[in-house]
């Protein structure tokens, strides 16, 4: 970066470039002017849109608004003719360009197309949402506005489907619905559900395109001469964003995004406050792209604990087995995620209760859970002082793996002077630390590695005997070399044959120490003939022991501690990582090149760390009432339930018959039983005086109201072509009329929650379902016109909810969601997430489980796909350079080969750690060093991101990466046979079947 910014001129201008998580690397980070940094920071990836294309067509068929941004948009598109049609109390042509018609009315609308001379226009431009009042109105006049501008547009739908199959483009245009972030509020909720209504008919109807254009609002009854000059510029052209929102001469336009749960920072700065840490934790099993550091909150020590500041760390065998997913999570690693790290040096800087051997200031070794981060609290009987002369990396070398050998060799295998020991994997840090333990006990060793490389190096430690690890015939060997006799001691970490191999090799009296686990996790058989030589067998697991028996673990400490600082044992060989390496530290233990220990360095490092936001378990006022209306069923129910999990003790539940059905009679009885005040009433939310009455109702028998959630809903869905006005309402009205009823009758009341449920249908649109996306867009727009009045609102979009509801009772309509990439969540799962979310201060989200490249396969509208796309798959490899899977479908035989090849040989190089021009495709993977492990990584990656599972003995086969590539191609072309073969066929119910909650 430019040294003529400062480093905080630098924030601001990635900020305002649209980058977030900007992380600054310093060498001095004290100082906003440093000679050179580095900065990290992050912006969604935009797909490239297409040049917009100009057009012009002849005419324009404008429905134009009373306020005269039809008159206006004439002048500016004086290089075609126009249309005007304007509302009227019938039907009348004043002129061959103006015509009146009646709002609402099919019967006009059908004349009007018939009457009109060259047949109906290229472009139809839809202003009356325009002239919907905006504020406060009353409950029958935002009905009578709603029905009026939302109908009237169903209705011209209708027509232009049975008169002109393959009609006009639609451009719709709103104002002052759909603020941007920086500004107040939306200033006209009325035309919400217009805008819901659209969403369907751009998804439904691919053959009218929709687009749909937001203005400011005007400003008395005036929009600026800018901004109607860039409306007509966007009606000139064709592109593909479906929804496009004009301030002045700027066009913005609507993509769907994720919500950040989470932002990165530089550690430094997670440091920077007192009572904040950090710890390496893995999001998924399996792969190593899963490591990252994240934020948690510093613990203080109690009584016999002791806070360590931790300068160094050093990566066990156990971590990567525990992230690959080769063993899972045992007691002491934590009931909900894996832990990493349990050795480290640092320095105490809190003493707990009863602790007097240790001081503040001392620096230590210890042993603890979670140790890759710069602060630990750890029982006091596991750490011990730090030999004076040695270094801090030193130091964290020993812990782990000197306990476990000490452990088996002296307490367990009593090992004694003259005795041949057995040392698998001996150039790691066990093996390692074993050598110097039978050394100093004048054991005679047999030792074997890996590598060339390796056992040269155990060669010129004294080891005599050292034997190929990668090979069964070191038993063979170790007969000879005893002259027939065997060994004495086995200390083992190889797994299946291997391990059998070396329990054949114990004489009489031998002892088998096993430290590996895989085999024990995978129940692996052990045959009992070997015992028959008087043999004892010893499982050693140190996790185990830091967990169950902490004083023998203190003792061996002690005596460990002792020795070493008597140099009797001395610190390992290590490489060192920093920080910010530490998925670099995995890797490379999991090539298996390094000899001794690996270390990490937390001394003055700086890393990228995830911050998660500290949300405390939502806590509800006993003293207070929560509303929920349709909440005597389905998942306003089960809302109700949630609600008393977290303190509610009194609820009211109101829904149109006002009890219960049967099979949810057990809820309400088991929420009385918990000692629940329940007030359960029938109530019509769509009429004001019901719920006008129903407040006066709980203002006097229950305690003042604190919280209302609006779950009422009732579905009535059918195509557009199908919807009429009963049908309209009926869906819309329990959500409009409801909320806005609940709004006008609460705004005097100090609530804690207005709480809102809308669907993830509005999303994306869901065919069939006209009404009932409306209806949801009215609640979201009205959670933000609140919240711009400093009223609290939250609206959330719910995705399909297994177990409450329309899909739990409806198989056909639950399987053609999922193929459409629409997954069935567990409604505590959803709520949950909901109490996490609430808290965040937003006025709304959405929780649902979407498969977005199905979902965008389903949807036939490109234009509304554009909201989506860059959250699609294709879009995440295009920007990191791989390949996917659409792209593969599209290619030739060839093409999809050579591109296959290529991907395969970037993911096998990033696993080997190699470029691919060092990748020889002739040469088998084993023959380049790819082990067991290695080849689980890989065939993790090549799952994620090719959808190719390739079978981890696939991959270790005697076969050159072309014919495996070749193999690749074969599963590929068979498995996308298969998809286009079923890909279209549809459940009994497909056609009908929509996203409901």
């Amino acid at each position: 970066m430019s040294a003529l910014l400062t480093n905080q001129q630098w924030h601001d201008v990635l900020s305002a470039s649209g980058f977030a998580a900007v992380t600054e690397l310093s060498p001095h980070p004290e100082t906003d002017l440093p000679e050179q940094a580095v900065f990290l920071a992050q912006k969604p990836f935009l797909m490239q849109e297409e040049r917009p294309i100009a057009v012009s067509p002849a005419t324009y068929l404008i429905f134009a608004d009373d306020m005269g941004l039809a008159a206006a948009m004439q002048t500016q598109l004086h290089t075609s003719s126009t249309i005007l049609v304007q509302k009227g109390e019938q039907f009348q042509q004043l002129s061959p360009d103006r015509f009146l018609i009646r709002p609402c009315s099919r019967e006009d609308l059908h004349t009007l197309i018939e009457t009109l001379e060259g047949g109906c226009p290229e472009h139809i431009v839809y202003l009356w949402g325009l002239d919907s009042p905006a504020g406060e109105v009353t409950p029958s006049l935002l009905k009578e506005s709603v029905d009026t501008v939302c109908l009237s547009l169903l209705f011209l739908v209708q027509v232009l489907q049975q008169k002109i199959p393959n009609g006009p483009r639609l451009s719709i245009v709103t104002s002052g619905v759909q603020p941007l972030s920086s500004e107040n509020g939306a200033s006209s909720i009325v035309q919400a559900p217009l805008y819901g209504l659209v969403r369907v008919l751009a998804s439904e109807h691919p053959e009218l395109p929709s687009k749909l254009i937001t203005l400011s609002e005007a400003k008395a009854g005036i929009y600026s001469s800018t901004e109607i000059q860039a409306l007509c510029d966007e009606l000139q052209i064709q592109t593909n964003d479906a929804e496009i929102l004009l301030r002045d001469s700027a066009r913005f336009v609507n993509r769907i995004e994720r919500v950040p749960l989470s932002e990165r920072l530089r550690s430094d700065r997670v440091l920077a406050d007192p009572s904040m840490s950090f710890h390496l934790e893995t999001t998924a099993s399996g792969t190593l792209d899963a490591l990252q550091l994240s934020t948690n909150a510093r613990r203080s020590p109690g009584p016999g604990e002791v806070e360590i500041a931790i300068a160094a760390t050093s990566l066990n065998f156990k971590d990567v087995a525990l992230v690959m997913g080769l063993i899972p999570a045992e007691p002491g690693d934590g009931k909900e995620e894996i832990t990493l790290g349990i050795e480290c040096a640092g320095t105490i800087v809190s003493v707990g209760e009863g602790v007097i051997d240790l001081q503040i200031g001392d620096e230590v070794i210890a042993m603890a859970a979670n140790c890759f981060a710069p602060f630990v609290t750890t029982d006091a009987r596991l750490v011990a002082r730090k030999p004076a002369l040695w270094s801090i990396e030193e130091a964290a070398t020993v812990t782990a793996v000197f306990m476990t050998a000490y452990y088996a060799l002296h307490r367990l295998a009593h090992l004694r002077k003259g005795e041949r020991v057995l040392i698998h994997s001996a150039a790691g840090g066990v093996g390692l630390a074993a050598i110097q333990i039978v050394q100093a006990a004048g054991g005679e060793i047999f030792a074997t590695a890996g590598s060339p490389e390796k056992r040269a190096y155990l060669h010129a430690l004294g080891v005599q005997h050292v034997l190929d690890s990668r090979s069964l015939s070191f038993a063979d060997e170790i007969m000879r070399l005893t002259n027939g006799e065997g060994i004495d001691i086995v200390l083992n970490s190889l797994s299946g044959s291997a391990a059998e191999k070396s329990l054949s090799v114990l004489r009489s009296f031998g002892r088998f120490l096993e430290i590996g686990k895989r085999d024990f996790f995978e129940n692996k058989k052990l045959g009992l003939r070997p015992f028959g030589r008087c043999l004892s067998y010893f499982a050693i697991d140190l996790g185990r022991m830091l967990v169950e028996d902490r004083d023998t673990v203190r003792t061996l400490l002690q005596e460990l501690a002792g020795l070493f600082e008597q140099g009797i044992y001395r610190p390992l060989p290590y490489e060192v990582f920093q920080l910010a390496q530490i998925q670099d530290a995995f890797r490379y233990m999991l090539q298996s090149r390094h000899i001794g220990k690996l270390v990490v360095n937390l001394q003055r490092q700086y890393a990228s760390v995830l911050h998660k936001s500290v949300t405390q378990t939502l806590a509800l006022r006993p003293d207070a009432s929560y509303l929920v209306t349709g909440g005597l069923g389905g998942f306003g129910l089960a809302t109700a339930a949630w609600l008393a999990a977290h303190g509610a003790r009194h609820l009211v539940l109101v829904s149109r018959r006002g009890q219960p059905l049967p099979e949810d009679l057990p809820i309400i009885e088991a929420l009385r039983a918990a000692g629940i005040q329940l007030l359960m009433e029938a109530v019509d939310v769509t009429e004001e005086d019901a719920v006008k009455a129903l407040l006066d109702k709980i203002q006097t028998a229950f305690p003042p109201l604190r919280g209302l959630f609006h779950a009422a809903m009732v579905l009535d869905d059918r195509p557009l072509a199908q919807l009429d006005e009963a049908a309209w309402t009926k869906a819309l009205a329990p959500k409009m009329l409801g909320a806005w009823n609940l709004h006008l009758h609460t705004r005097h009341l100090p609530l804690d929650f207005f709480v809102l449920y809308s669907s993830a249908s509005t999303l994306v649109g869901n065919q069939g379902q006209g009404n009932y996306v409306a209806g949801n867009l009215f609640l979201e727009k009205l959670a933000h016109y609140r919240r711009a009045q400093g009223l609290p609102a939250f609206s959330i979009g719910w995705g399909a909810l297994n177990e409450v509801g329309y899909v739990s009772r409806n198989a056909a309509t639950l399987h053609h969601l999922d193929l459409n990439g629409i997954q069935a969540m567990q409604p505590q799962q959803a709520l949950d997430l909901f109490g996490y979310v609430i808290q965040r201060e937003r006025e709304h989200a959405c929780i649902a489980v979407l498969d977005w490249e199905k979902l965008n396969a389903a949807c036939p509208s490109s234009l509304s796909r554009t909201r989506w796309s860059h959250l699609l798959p294709r879009a995440q490899e295009e920007s990191s350079g791989g390949t996917c899977i659409p792209a593969l479908v599209e290619m030739t035989p060839e093409e999809r080969l050579n591109s296959l090849s290529t991907s395969f040989l970037q993911k096998l190089g990033q696993v080997l750690g190699c470029s691919i021009s060092d990748i020889d495709p002739q040469q088998s993977l084993t023959d380049l060093g790819l082990d067991s492990l290695m080849a689980m990584e890989l065939r993790n990656r090549i799952k994620q991101d090719l959808h190719i599972d390739i079978p981890t003995v696939q991959l270790l086969r005697p076969q050159s990466i072309a014919d495996l590539v070749s193999w690749m191609m074969r599963q590929f072309s068979s498995k996308e046979s298969s998809r286009q073969a079923t890909r279209h066929v549809p459940t009994p119910s497909a056609k009908e079947a929509v996203l409901k909650h």
